[in-house]
């Protein structure tokens, strides 16, 4: 009689990598939330030819859309750090190339964050815009 092995997945090593393996998993649903949230709101109940920058001014003086976005961005951003992260640990194996690697991708993923957050949270105070 055959037996069959079963073949396991290798198991997050560490508190961390534990807690970075479950935010994968949140936020990829979150995510998909987010994104469909996104896509319905701005493709079939509000009409392409309408939006334009004082469009977005004028959504963002309510403080849910800028807060909508935000969490968007973030979770986007992380979750993206994250994935990139796991791919620099399984290819990667010279260590200080990779520990160069993940600080070239944390500094990248900060300002981009950083600018995302800046340009949202600001975009409500533009004056003249179109």
């Amino acid at each position: 009689m055959a037996t069959t092995t079963r073949t396991q997945r290798p198991r997050p090593s560490g508190a961390f990598e534990l807690q970075a393996w479950f935010f994968m998993r949140v936020s990829g649903l979150a995510l998909v939330l987010l994104a469909l949230t996104h896509w319905t709101l701005m493709h079939f109940i509000n009409r392409l030819s309408t939006e334009n920058a004082a469009w977005i001014v004028g959504r963002y003086q309510n403080v849910a859309w800028p807060l909508f976005d935000a969490t968007m961005l973030l979770f986007a951003m992380l979750h993206g750090t994250n994935g990139v992260r796991y791919v620099i640990e399984e290819y990667i194996h010279n260590r200080p190339l990779n520990v160069l690697a993940k600080a070239v991708l944390f500094t990248a993923s900060f300002v981009f964050i950083l600018f995302g957050l800046i340009t949202i949270f600001m975009l409500p105070h533009v004056k003249n815009v179109g």
